[in-house]
């Protein structure tokens, strides 16, 4: 049994679903809580994560880091592998919600390209939906890359990439891109009715050179109205 003291607002460690089950978004008792009341979830995170009572739905600080990778993931192998990933429970972000990739990388050898691929999806495997694909990353003229990556929920069924990849380029941060139009939504799997995965993965075109992903973070730059 949980007792919530009315003069406090922090209302005590909880796991996403709990905390739904007691203070749905949008619902009657949540709607009762005094603005900025806070709740620490334990399971949303690599560490339990303050969510904060806005006007209809919780919301955690923005730029919080959800998900790092405990030890480096080596890819020497011509299959699509994921490089960092994290799980996020149905109705958690909300709308103009923005995800932030984040990965170190270096390739061993001289001759392997790469295509880096963001999945969106409900089985956390490379069959999820293809959000947003580079093909010639790591190119063999740059040996390493720090990449950035950031792209919105628009709404419950669809992502859109913001920016655009420089093609070829060492630091595949999310820039302008030279020409072409922006990247279309992409329709994905209900993330309000759904536990939705969140993945970069990388594919190298041979088994000959060794990549090695020295750092993976997942942060959540805006929770979403």
């Amino acid at each position: 049994m949980r007792f919530y003291n009315p003069s406090s607002r922090d209302l005590g460690l909880f796991t996403w679903a709990e905390l739904q089950a007691a203070y749905v978004n949008g619902g009657a008792a949540f709607l009762a809580l005094p603005l900025g009341t806070r709740a620490l979830v334990s399971d949303i995170g690599v560490e339990p994560i303050y969510l904060i009572r806005g006007t209809t739905r919780w919301r955690g600080d923005n730029g919080q880091v959800v998900k790092e990778n405990a030890a480096d993931v080596v890819i020497n192998t011509a299959s699509e592998t994921i490089c960092v990933q994290w799980q996020a429970k149905a109705g958690l972000l909300g709308n103009r919600a923005v995800v932030r990739l984040v990965i170190d990388d270096a390739d061993s050898g001289t001759t392997t390209t790469y295509t880096g691929r963001v999945r969106v999806g409900t089985a956390g495997t490379t069959g999820d939906t293809q959000v947003i694909a580079n093909a010639t990353w790591m190119t063999a003229v740059g040996r390493a890359a720090g990449t950035t990556i950031d792209f919105e929920r628009r709404s419950a069924t669809l992502v859109s990439q913001r920016g655009g990849l420089a093609t070829g380029s060492n630091s595949a941060y999310m820039e302008a891109t030279s020409s072409g139009a922006r990247a279309a939504d992409v329709a994905v799997s209900d993330m309000d009715a759904n536990d939705v995965y969140f993945s970069l993965t990388m594919q190298p075109n041979n088994t000959t050179d060794t990549l090695t992903i020295y750092g993976g973070s997942i942060a959540i730059l805006h929770w979403g109205a």
